[in-house]
C-alpha cells in the first residue's frame, strides 16, 4: 500500500501506545484505512468506502498482525486479534459494522488527523462551539434548578389542585341521574314496586319495599332499556305481570336492580311455562308469544307515555289507594 500517515505526539498519551500488541494493530488499522473514496469488491459484492475505512475479517485481519513476525511473536488464535479490535472501539478509535461476510472497520477522528488543515481548523472550531455550548448549558441547567427549588411549593399546590379537580370530576361523573316523577322510567318503578308490594301484603308480609329507593329503580330500568337494548315495552309491563305469581322468582326480584338483572331468565321462564301449559290444554287467552328484545329501525330507544298508558294508570291507582289508606 502506498503513501503515508500522520501520526500525532499525543499519542503516547494513549493507554494504547505502552501496550505493544494494540499499537502494532492500532497502526495496521491506520494503514489499511483508505485516503479517499472508492469502491472495494468483495466477493460478488461492491463496497463503497469513504475515508479512513477498510474491509476485512477476522481471518484476514488475524494474517495482517502475523506478517513478517518471528514464529514466536505470532498470535495463534484469530479470535485473539479480533477481540484486540473490539478493545480499540471500547477505546473510541475505531467503530466496527459487521455483516455475516465481512465488517467495515471506520477509523474515529480520521478526517482531523489526517484531512488537510482548513478541515482541522474547522473541527476545532467545532470541539471549541461544542466546548462553549456544554457551558452554556451547564449554566442554564444551575439557573433552571434554582428557579426550580424556588417554585417547588408552587408546583406541589398546583399538583393538589388538579387532584382535587380529577376527583371532583369522577364524582360528578359517577353521580346517578335524578328522574322526575313523570318520567317513563319512574313510572316503570313505580309500576314495579306495586305489584311488589300486592305480591308481598297477599303473603301476609309487611311492605318490603318501604325503603326502595325509587331513583335507583329508574335508574335500573334506563340501563335495562338503553344499555341492555330490551326496548320491548309491552314485554317488560308483561314480566312485571307474571313474575309475582311465579313462585320461584316473586321470592328472588324485590328490586329494580333484581329485574333487570334476571330479565332474561324471566322471559325464557314464562316463555317456557306458557309452552307446557298450551301443550297440557291451558291456553294462555290467545295471546301471541312475547319477544325478547326485537331490534327496529323504527323503535325509540326510550319508552313513552301512550305505550304505559294502561301501566301509569295502575301505578296512580295504586298510589292513590295507598294516600287513602293513610288518611283512614
Amino acid at each position: 500500500m502506498k503513501g503515508w500517515i500522520r501520526l500525532h505526539r499525543k499519542v503516547r498519551d494513549n493507554p494504547v501506545f505502552n501496550d505493544l500488541q494494540l499499537f502494532r494493530l492500532w497502526t495496521i488499522c491506520l494503514t489499511e484505512a483508505a485516503h479517499k473514496s472508492y469502491e472495494q469488491p468483495v466477493g460478488r459484492q461492491v463496497v463503497s468506502l469513504e475515508p479512513g475505512q477498510f474491509v476485512t475479517g477476522r481471518f484476514d485481519l488475524h494474517d495482517l498482525y502475523n506478517r513478517g513476525l518471528k514464529r514466536s511473536d505470532k498470535v495463534a488464535a484469530e479470535f485473539t486479534v479480533w477481540r484486540w479490535l473490539q478493545s480499540l472501539e471500547k477505546q473510541g478509535l475505531v467503530s466496527i459494522k459487521s455483516s455475516n461476510k465481512f465488517s467495515i472497520v471506520t477509523v474515529v477522528n480520521w478526517a482531523f488527523y489526517q484531512g488537510d488543515e482548513q478541515i482541522n481548523e474547522q473541527q476545532n472550531e467545532q470541539e471549541l462551539s461544542i466546548k462553549l455550548a456544554t457551558n452554556e448549558q451547564e449554566l442554564s441547567i444551575k439557573l433552571a434548578t434554582n428557579e426550580q427549588e424556588l417554585s417547588t411549593n408552587k408546583n406541589v399546590k398546583n399538583l393538589e389542585n388538579e387532584k382535587n379537580d380529577k376527583k371532583n370530576k369522577s364524582t360528578s361523573r359517577n353521580k346517578k341521574p335524578t328522574y322526575p316523577e313523570d318520567s317513563p322510567y319512574f313510572k316503570m318503578a313505580v309500576y314495579l314496586k306495586g305489584k311488589i308490594d300486592s305480591m308481598t301484603a297477599s303473603e301476609g308480609l309487611a311492605s318490603l319495599t318501604d325503603k326502595a329507593n325509587l331513583q335507583s329503580w329508574a335508574d335500573d330500568f334506563r340501563k335495562l332499556v338503553e344499555l341492555d337494548k330490551q326496548v320491548d315495552k309491552k314485554l317488560i309491563q308483561e314480566v312485571m305481570d307474571w313474575f309475582t305469581s311465579d313462585n320461584f322468582w316473586k321470592r328472588n326480584v324485590l328490586s329494580g336492580e333484581k329485574f333487570r338483572k334476571h330479565f332474561a331468565k324471566m322471559v325464557l321462564d314464562m316463555r317456557n311455562k306458557s309452552a307446557g301449559s298450551k301443550r297440557t290444554g291451558n291456553v294462555n287467552g290467545g295471546k301471541p308469544k312475547p319477544e325478547i328484545v326485537p331490534r327496529s329501525d323504527t323503535d325509540d330507544k326510550v319508552p313513552t307515555d301512550e305505550e304505559f298508558a294502561e301501566m301509569i294508570e295502575l301505578a296512580e291507582r295504586m298510589q292513590g289507594k295507598k294516600r287513602g289508606d293513610s288518611r283512614v
